[in-house]
């Protein structure tokens, strides 16, 4: 069983290579990062039990299957997103899609030194990031779950229950 030492000392001495794998691959800064980061939490989480000689050649399994994954998603939203596209009203090209918001909040995003030190305070609604620290693809999917969220306990108080069982077959 590994120590907590030996799997920082693990991390630290194959990050680098890590993300270089993951670069060369994906062929993006942003992406690259986020995978290799994804592979360091699933080997931690997951592993954190196994010896020490066997965290290099699962660390590196992780890694290759995360990779495959990021294109794995990235191939079925293209193909719904081509899909889906045609569809779009051609009239309405002044209509706000997700790439443009995001683009213009990072745009406008560049928060002074005074904001950045209380913006990275957590909420006092209770959660634990602040929105503006999240990238906005990431800012958009949390609103929405918290949009879901927020309307599944409106439902549930009008049951009269304490959750209500939200159905998992409905797309997201």
């Amino acid at each position: 069983m590994a120590s907590s030492r030996e799997i920082d000392a693990f991390l630290a001495g194959v990050e680098r290579r890590a993300y270089k794998q993951a670069l060369f691959t994906i062929q993006d800064h942003h992406v690259a990062l986020d995978v290799v980061q994804n592979a360091m939490l699933k080997l931690v989480e997951r592993y954190h039990d196994k010896p020490a000689e066997e965290l290099p050649p699962l660390f590196q399994r992780i890694l290759q299957n995360t990779i495959h994954d990021h294109f794995r998603r990235t191939k079925v939203r293209e193909f719904w997103v081509r899909l889906v596209s045609p569809l779009r009203d051609k009239d309405a090209e002044n209509s706000e899609t997700l790439e443009s918001l995001a683009a213009a909040s990072e745009a406008t995003h560049q928060p002074s030194p005074e904001k950045e030190a209380t913006s990275n305070q957590p909420c006092l609604s209770g959660c634990h990031t602040h929105p503006l620290d999240v990238v906005a693809r990431d800012f958009a999917a949390w609103r929405r779950r918290l949009g879901k969220a927020k309307r599944a306990q409106q439902r549930a108080g009008s049951l009269g229950t304490l959750r209500f069982a939200q159905p998992t077959s409905l797309p997201v």
